[in-house]
């Protein structure tokens, strides 16, 4: 979810989508975290969280972040247990992230 919709996503995402070794990097993560076992542990988590945020393009102006409990209302029910674990964790570490 971004507050100024899929266009702000798209934009944001398009120089990291034009190097193909860092949409590879992105690929790879996003793949981890659909493989992610249900009893997956903290220390994988934040693993994988990191590798996400490291690969995700930072905006000059971050927007502020969506409410977790509507992400977890819209898309919850589509995850597993570990992966809404992963969403929660990234979702702290991007807010703290972008407030540094």
């Amino acid at each position: 979810l971004h507050p100024s919709g899929i266009d702000a996503v798209v934009a944001q995402m398009r120089p990291l989508m034009a190097d193909p070794a860092a949409a590879e990097r992105l690929s790879n993560v996003l793949r981890h975290k659909q493989e992610l076992p249900n009893d997956a542990d903290d220390e994988t988590l934040d693993s994988l969280v990191a590798e996400l945020l490291d690969v995700l393009p930072r905006p000059a102006r971050p927007v502020a972040p969506v409410d977790f409990a509507a992400l977890d209302a819209l898309a919850g029910q589509r995850l597993r247990p570990a992966q809404r674990r992963f969403m929660r964790r990234f979702r702290q570490a991007a807010a703290t992230a972008g407030s540094s």
